[in-house]
């Protein structure tokens, strides 16, 4: 049961580090030179949205390999 879970986790957060990239380096990219204020906003949700998603994505994916680890080391 804690392999599958532990698979999910990894999913879940591969899943979150390429949206949160997606988000942050394709749809946000680099700031317009001279934007209008809801190019702005725009901009600012996308590059906001990644900036939270990314660490979070990466957070799960390592946490759960650290726990497939040490169950690793348990069973043994």
């Amino acid at each position: 049961m804690k392999k599958k879970v532990t698979n999910y986790i990894i999913i879940i957060g591969i899943v979150l580090f390429v949206v949160g990239f997606y988000a942050m380096f394709i749809k946000a990219g680099l700031p317009y030179q001279d934007p209008t204020p809801e190019m702005t906003r725009r901009w600012m949700l996308y590059y906001n949205v990644g900036k939270a998603t990314m660490p979070i994505g990466i957070g799960l994916v390592l946490t759960s390999l650290i726990l497939k680890f040490l169950n690793c080391l348990n069973k043994k």
